[in-house]
């Protein structure tokens, strides 16, 4: 369980580090966020933490590819730093793999929590800013109001 939260913070790490740019092909949607290589490593994750349960062997490379478009359409919406929270709770409180379905509930309460959270970010600051005439110890709070959400997750 130590090596799969390795590799997921290791991934989000590497993702945080490096601009997410949409793919560019005939299927995609301008708004896509989540490149190929994301995709497969939230797969090799599962892989690792639910085996035999998220792979089948019997199943045709055709049938792989139309499960990977699937999964991939339906995460679009959503940045690869949500999708790799959703994919860490997901291994830490289930012992079977997720449906399509779950994952993207997951997801979509996450994503509010991160807007709800960037949102009570900027009121604070604003509220600082019309406070306090000295621009810096406005962001000396902000700062700290952003470690404090930091710390929560």
């Amino acid at each position: 369980m130590q090596n799969i939260k390795e590799l997921a913070n290791s991934t989000l790490n590497k993702l945080q580090s490096k601009a997410i740019s949409p793919i560019l092909n005939d299927q995609a949607a301008p708004k896509l966020q989540i490149l190929p290589h994301w995709q497969a490593t939230l797969f090799r994750i599962f892989t690792v933490s639910y085996k035999n349960l998220w792979t089948d062997p019997l199943c045709t490379d055709q049938m792989r590819k139309a499960t990977d478009q699937l999964w991939f359409t339906s995460l679009k919406d959503f940045s690869p730093n949500v999708t790799l929270k959703a994919a860490q709770q997901i291994i830490l409180t289930s012992k079977y793999p997720p449906s399509i379905a779950e994952f993207v509930e997951l997801a979509r309460a996450l994503q509010h929590q991160e807007k709800s959270d960037n949102e009570m970010v900027e009121r604070e600051k604003h509220r600082l800013l019309e406070k306090e005439p000295n621009k810096e110890i406005a962001k000396k709070y902000i700062t700290q109001i952003r470690e404090n959400l930091k710390s929560k997750q």
